[in-house]
């Protein structure tokens, strides 16, 4: 039976904590470890750009919206003459009923390819957390098959800081990141904007890819 609860699970206040490193406001979770929990909860896709843990929190913070988020679908024969449809993204159950939901802000959309019925969409959210008054900057795929699951946490901010420029510095941090770990070349369209518009997401681009710009430099001189 699911449980209505204020705002958080007891579960999820470990795991929420653990990845901001800090108390859970809700103790009544015992002596649980967020890895156990994390594991429980089906969270399987430990990397060197993303985590278990990463995946689990994005769960939490995008669980009112995971239906709008990024969905590859296709068609195969169902051995029948017809056909049945294959959808990438898992909608997970709720874990409860709850008084005080979360609202995702949309910061932008990206397309890692850009062509079509080749595309690789990511739409990075900000989310409020009460309580553990903090933002929480996540980004979505529409399949798992790059890292495991389709959502992740990439970093937190307090609500002292700039919101627009604070998530922008964190979504270019990851983007560097995944040019360091796998040399991820830059994207190639952006197909929506939020809080954070093209000009400044071609700017974070171009900062970003400097360095891998005059590699290439170098190289050709």
């Amino acid at each position: 039976m699911t449980k209505q609860v204020d705002l958080f699970t007891p579960e999820e206040h470990i795991v929420l904590a653990d990845w901001l490193r800090v108390k859970p406001i809700d103790q009544s979770g015992g002596d649980h470890y967020a890895e156990d929990i994390v594991c429980r909860w089906g969270f399987d896709c430990d990397g060197n750009v993303y985590s278990s843990i990463d995946a689990a929190v994005a769960s939490i913070v995008l669980e009112r919206v995971q239906k709008r988020l990024p969905q590859w679908a296709g068609t195969r024969p169902d051995g029948h003459g017809g056909h049945e449809v294959l959808l990438s993204r898992h909608i997970r159950a709720r874990r409860s009923k709850r008084v005080i939901e979360l609202t995702p802000q949309h910061l932008l959309s990206i397309d890692w390819g850009g062509s079509p019925g080749y595309g690789w969409p990511i739409v990075y959210n900000a989310t409020w957390v009460p309580l553990y008054e903090r933002y929480i900057v996540t980004a979505s795929a529409d399949c798992s098959d790059a890292y495991g699951a389709c959502d992740f946490a990439l970093g937190s901010f307090r609500s002292s800081e700039p919101t627009v420029a604070t998530a922008a510095e964190i979504i270019q941090g990851n983007w560097e990141i995944q040019l360091l770990e796998h040399g991820q070349l830059r994207w190639e369209c952006m197909f929506g904007d939020g809080l954070i518009t093209k000009t400044q997401a071609t700017a974070m681009a171009d900062r970003a890819w400097a360095e891998k710009i005059e590699e290439d430099l170098d190289d050709d001189g």
